[in-house]
């Protein structure tokens, strides 16, 4: 559940901490108050996308905090910070996490109800997810199989069915395998090296004249050998003279290396011709097989494993159309149990629902939803204004009072279904009264026994029903920030007495004092 909820820089709301208990809690104040803000703040820290419009006027950007505790009393605190300008950030525990990392956890902890999203109702696709969720049904097993199959259906398509297609694919593709396998690859770093050996040979008459100059200079050592000789009858300079021994043996052995590099380069265009025109094949092959040589490679390897498939291609379509009849037939009978596990959903929800209706002063109303479709996939909520009147689909009942209360029926009969922890209601009761405001607070009130239900609201019963109460009041702020107040018993008949339409009025406490005498009755949920 939410045990507290911090904001700061919110839109209307400077800081705030707002402890928040299990059961039913009612958010109430005056319209504008900012009570839908609060619950704004909620859904951020559900992951939805941020509004920098959000932000408040006394910083340059907005902070949520949402502190969880599950049912070992383990907590989890997550952030969500949205600047004026620039990137949201989130955060789980302190430590960062994507927006998509805190709309998965949001899927354990909160489930968000508004007027706003209800038209997402009149949709197939909610339909069918409302009808799947109170029946528990795992689509898991249908839908791999369904995946599996478009695998090997679309294998199939990419088999060259086309005897004429498949040979031209055959032509081409040995074609550009013989280009690869003719250049002889061995050493993907082939290229570095012949521009090593391109630079050299192009620059062959320049280096050999370097060559020569230097050959020509090193091998004058006609001196240094005569100081040597005269060097060694004397045994002071025996050390001296062997150092010079040694380097006339280094520089004959650098005089020889340097004459066979210079009769390797000289006069051969022909070399350099052929190291350019290898440099050419590899670039080309580069250009339309591959990013580099091993890619080309790589390439060339695909190609053959395409040819054997092509050389194969009876045998491969018969192996394949043989896997894609198997799980064709685990289709039809995993459909078939889909489709009875929707056809079983959709008639215990349409009974609760209609049930849910008829409390709500709709006592000729039914709910009709029709499954079709292989596996039921084909959803759809009808309404029946009463028993001789055939059911409309919901995207052609009018809106009204009546389209509210339906819609909140079927908010209401998911609601009871979803797993998670906190269930937020945004004004879902707005536009109804008498006994169908009774009987919307009965349901709230059974809903709440196993799970916490926080519910913003204008009427006054519900708020009479909560288990606790939560103020809104941007009355007497000199920044004109929010506050936020627990309300206790005497607080709760002032606020309640104010919703009913006068707080100063004493016939208002007395009905208020009334109202807050029914928290705990619920003849949904029995005593609480």
């Amino acid at each position: 559940m939410l045990s507290e909820l911090h904001l700061e820089n919110v839109v209307g709301f400077r800081a705030i901490t707002v402890p928040l208990d299990n059961g039913l809690v009612a958010i109430t104040g005056e319209s504008g108050s900012g009570k839908s803000v609060l619950l704004h703040a909620i859904a951020l820290a559900a992951g939805i996308r941020a509004d920098p419009r959000m932000v408040g006027p006394w910083a340059d950007e907005l902070r949520v905090d949402a502190r969880l505790i599950d049912d070992l009393g383990e907590e989890t605190v997550i952030t969500r910070v949205v600047p004026r300008d620039g990137r949201s950030r989130a955060y789980v525990d302190g430590r960062p996490a994507t927006v998509a990392t805190l709309a998965r956890l949001s899927d354990d902890w909160v489930d968000l109800h508004s007027q706003n999203e209800q038209h997402r109702l009149r949709e197939r696709s909610t339909q069918r997810r409302i009808v799947d969720t109170a029946g528990d049904i795992d689509m898991t097993p249908l839908t791999t199989l369904a995946e599996e199959l478009s695998l090997i259906e679309a294998e199939l398509a990419a088999g060259g069915g086309n005897p004429e297609e498949r040979e031209r694919e055959i032509d081409l593709a040995t074609y550009h395998l013989d280009e690869i396998e003719r250049a002889a690859i061995t050493d993907t770093d082939e290229e570095n090296s012949l521009r090593r050996t391109a630079e050299v040979l192009g620059d062959a008459e320049q280096v050999t004249v370097l060559l020569d100059t230097t050959i020509d200079l090193l091998d004058d050592d006609a001196a240094l050998a005569t100081a040597s000789s005269a060097m060694a009858g004397y045994g002071a300079l025996d050390a001296a003279a062997t150092r010079l021994r040694s380097h006339l043996d280094e520089q004959r052995d650098l005089v020889s290396e340097l004459r066979s590099l210079r009769a390797s380069i000289e006069g051969d265009p022909a070399a350099l011709q052929t190291v350019q025109n290898r440099l050419s094949l590899l670039a080309d092959l580069r250009r339309r097989f591959g990013r580099d040589l091993s890619a080309v490679l790589d390439y060339a390897d695909g190609l053959r494993r395409r040819l054997a498939e092509l050389a194969d291609h009876d045998g491969r379509r018969a192996r394949l159309n043989e896997q894609a009849a198997q799980l064709i037939d685990k289709l039809a009978i995993v459909s078939t149990q889909v489709r009875t596990q929707r056809r079983c959903a959709a008639d215990d929800l349409s009974a609760k629902i209609t049930a849910t209706l008829h409390a709500m002063d709709m006592d000729g109303t039914t709910l009709h939803i029709a499954t079709d479709g292989t596996a039921g996939e084909d959803v759809e909520f009808a309404i029946a204004a009463g028993p001789d009147v055939p059911p409309l689909p919901l995207t052609k009942v009018a809106s009204g009072g009546e389209m509210a209360r339906i819609m909140l029926a079927i908010d209401l009969a998911d609601m009871s279904t979803t797993t998670s922890r906190t269930v937020i209601l945004d004004e879902v009761d707005a536009g109804l009264g008498g006994e169908t405001v009774d009987a919307v607070a009965d349901v709230l009130q059974s809903l709440a026994a196993t799970r916490q239900v926080i519910v913003v609201t204008h009427q006054p019963l519900v708020a009479a029903r909560a288990d606790h109460q939560i103020s809104i009041d941007r009355r007497g702020s000199d920044d004109g920030s929010t506050s936020v107040v627990r309300l206790d018993d005497e607080q709760r008949r002032s606020e309640i007495a104010r919703m009913l339409g006068d707080r100063l009025s004493q016939g208002a406490h007395i009905r208020a004092e009334e109202l807050l005498s029914t928290r705990g009755r619920s003849p949904h949920s029995g005593s609480r």
